[in-house]
């Protein structure tokens, strides 16, 4: 599993440093534009350089920002543009817009179908996902096709990337002596994304009533949907998990407002063991050697960084989830965790 060094980020786990990781998984869809033109000139890098890091992006059409029209060439704005960091869209356009108009470019958080996997897998999980090539096609580029197949396979034919040594070695979540000395199993989430916001209607709801409809409504299987459908900007797995903070410091730099999320006591917690690991892996690939040949299975290194960053590699989290294992510590004095699976989550409201 990759980095341990970093934190939370979209709507969300690289070998980057902790201050890459908490909003990097929750990151909505931003509006890339294309091609713009107004009355015969070329005006992309006007609009884009307006547009960059606003979703949505409101741009009017003036002449003070973009001049005067090409002689004899009507005044009229054209534009076409995408949407990054979220599932992939189809080219949009505006043609022929009057001058002085305001233009809109707007992406939303796509939402995908949650339905069974095969052999009774729950909605989200990785090899669900990866097994329908729908919504696998993003952890397929992660792994690799050669890996993603013997996965598939591995799926199909029954079957699970299960460790019972790391099965054995998960502990209750409230097990963990945790730094800020609370035992409250309130987790924080520091982002910029508004469509995380709107996902469990935080503006509008109290904490009660969000976490009531967000566990009646799947809307914490909808976010790990969105993580590991997604087509992120490195392909990685440490991107298609969710990062929280045991504290409301640790990761305040990672955007501007602040998500509280009430864990599971009893969710099965796993640490960043070097040990666990390696006997896990060997325990995998002994009985699928396939997975040796085509899937990157070695432990790479741990970084004597200011976090004790770990690096694992992608087919770890699948090991992990098929494990039972549903949370991990970064062994970071118990300040940061990954949650890997949905089902741990029992609130969540908007933190103060």
């Amino acid at each position: 599993m990759k980095p341990v060094s970093a934190l939370l980020s979209v709507f969300l786990l690289i070998p980057v440093a902790a201050s890459a990781a908490v909003d990097a998984v929750q990151e909505e869809p931003q509006v890339q534009i294309i091609k713009a033109t107004w009355a015969g000139k070329d005006v992309t890098a006007s609009a884009q350089a307006w547009c960059q890091d606003k979703n949505p992006c409101h741009y009017k059409v003036s002449r003070k920002f973009v001049g005067e029209p090409e002689a004899g060439a009507q005044p009229l704005f054209s534009a076409s543009w995408k949407c990054l960091n979220g599932l992939p869209e189809a080219l949009q356009t505006i043609k022929d817009a009057a001058e002085d108009s305001t233009h809109t470019f707007s992406c939303s958080i796509k939402r995908v179908p949650l339905k069974q996997g095969p052999s009774g897998l729950g909605h989200v999980s990785f090899r669900a996902l990866l097994s329908d090539p729908s919504t696998g096609a993003e952890m397929t580029r992660d792994l690799g096709a050669a890996c993603a197949a013997d996965i598939n396979a591995i799926t199909h034919a029954g079957n699970t990337l299960r460790s019972e040594k790391l099965a054995k070695a998960a502990q209750p979540l409230s097990s963990i002596r945790f730094s800020s000395g609370a035992q409250d199993m309130r987790f924080y989430h520091w982002t910029n994304s508004a469509g995380l916001f709107d996902l469990f209607k935080l503006d509008s709801l109290s904490s009660e009533d969000a976490s009531s409809q967000a566990k009646q409504n799947k809307r914490f299987d909808e976010m790990f949907s969105f993580l590991r459908t997604r087509r992120a900007a490195e392909y990685q797995f440490w991107q298609r998990v969710f990062y929280v903070s045991e504290d409301t410091i640790s990761s305040n730099w990672r955007g501007t407002r602040l998500i509280n999320f009430t864990l599971d006591e009893n969710a099965k917690t796993l640490s960043y063991d070097l040990d666990i690991w390696r006997e896990a892996v060997t325990e995998v690939t002994e009985r699928y050697p396939e997975l040796a040949r085509d899937c990157k299975t070695h432990l790479n290194r741990q970084i004597s960084d200011t976090y004790g960053t770990v690096y694992f590699d992608d087919i770890f989290y699948i090991v992990a989830e098929d494990s039972g294992i549903q949370v991990v510590d970064y062994n970071q004095d118990q300040k940061w965790f990954q949650v890997l699976t949905p089902e741990v989550f029992v609130g969540v409201g908007k933190g103060k």
